[in-house]
């Protein structure tokens, strides 16, 4: 059975981002149950990330996980 993931709200495209305390760009795809699934983690896997705002990777939404949409599997 194929995951279920989140997608934005605003474009329905299922790539997100946050910034890490660097201010690099940590990308990432949301579990229907709210977990981040983090995209190629570099050699030095980012901590502590905050969750509490994430960005949309293809449009200009931002807000909570809770805010995303559920959408078929991909």
């Amino acid at each position: 059975m194929a995951e279920k993931f989140l997608r934005c709200p605003q474009c329905g495209v299922g790539n997100f981002y946050v910034k890490d305390k660097n201010g690099a760009l940590v990308f990432m795809n949301i579990k229907a149950d709210g977990t981040p699934v983090l995209k190629k983690l570099s050699e030095h896997p980012p901590v502590d990330l905050d969750l509490s705002t994430i960005s949309c990777a293809a449009c200009s939404w931002h807000g909570t996980i809770e805010k995303l949409k559920k959408l078929s599997p991909r």
